[in-house]
């Protein structure tokens, strides 16, 4: 049984023992563990890959249908309501008021009977709002306007009229 040195202590120490016995210092270092092979990949089939194309080109044709404004869609007309016109009106009255943010206009209930249907798409609108004018003070002002609706979500207000 030959001696060595500790490489920690430097005192001598059995080349077979698993530590010094002087510090504590391991002098056999565990066994490396033996290389582990990765696992083979499984190559995809012909079939497979048919299989993948196929779900691909539906996802994508499902997501373009559902995406999309088919034709069907595009040549019909879309009506408007008298809420839809109200609201419309308020905001072009919002407009032209000197405290829009202040502005509180009546519950399209009150004033269902003044929003009168002139054609499609074509309202005529009789209200009132409350707001605050140029001294702070609330005040209750009447308009009158024609809302048109063209397309392509725009809106046309015309013959807008307020009286004090």
């Amino acid at each position: 049984m030959p001696l060595i040195n500790c490489p920690e202590c430097g005192k001598q120490v059995s080349d077979s023992a698993p530590s010094c016995p002087h510090c504590g210092y391991q002098l056999i270092k565990d066994e490396e563990p033996e290389y582990v092979f990765p696992k083979k990949r499984r190559k995809i089939s012909s079939l497979g890959w048919a299989v993948i194309i196929i779900v691909v080109i539906l996802i994508i044709g499902f997501l373009k249908d559902c995406g999309s404004d088919s034709s069907d869609t595009d040549n019909k007309a879309k009506y408007y309501s008298g809420h839809d016109a109200y609201l419309e009106a308020q905001s072009f009255v919002k407009k032209h008021l000197k405290s829009p943010s202040t502005a509180e206009f009546p519950y399209y209930n009150k004033v269902e009977n003044n929003v009168k249907y002139l054609s499609t798409n074509k309202y005529k609108i009789d209200s009132w709002v409350d707001s605050q004018n140029s001294f702070g003070a609330t005040i209750r002002t009447n308009f009158s306007c024609t809302i048109i609706f063209i397309g392509n979500d725009q809106v046309q207000c015309k013959d807008l009229v307020f009286d004090e």
